[in-house]
């Protein structure tokens, strides 16, 4: 399956993400907020097929994680963005950012699968 990063600073909504996940086989990284996805990602290692992004963290949020990873990083994974705060502004700025999906909280887990498959698939 796909190698998962999830950056959200909600412990117990990420362990139930991560174990939904797993279920179906993916691989997933858990990160608390934008700068510690960062460190994960520049580390090194085998790529990230897709990041699973929420907005509103501590420290370095969502959007900042975004511009951040634009200027540091030159081949990014696919970003879908999970977040409670989905005003047409705010949705209109991520996918200017390259984002390639947003799914407002709260998200079941099933919803996230299809989503994923989709955004690795690529378009039709």
């Amino acid at each position: 399956m796909a190698r998962l990063m999830l950056v959200d600073d909600d412990d117990l909504l990420s362990e139930l993400l991560q174990i939904s996940l797993e279920v179906e086989g993916h691989e997933v990284t858990l990160a608390a907020d934008g700068a510690k996805a960062i460190a994960v990602l520049k580390a090194g290692g085998p790529p990230y097929d897709l990041v699973l992004l929420d907005l509103m963290m501590p420290g370095m949020d969502g959007l900042r994680f975004l511009r951040s990873l634009a200027g540091e990083m030159a081949d990014l994974p696919p970003i879908v963005v999970l977040s409670a705060v989905d005003t047409p502004e705010i949705r209109n700025e991520l996918l200017s950012a390259g984002v390639r999906a947003v799914m407002r909280k709260p998200v079941e887990p099933a919803d996230i699968l299809v989503v994923i498959d989709k955004v690795i698939a690529g378009p039709a």
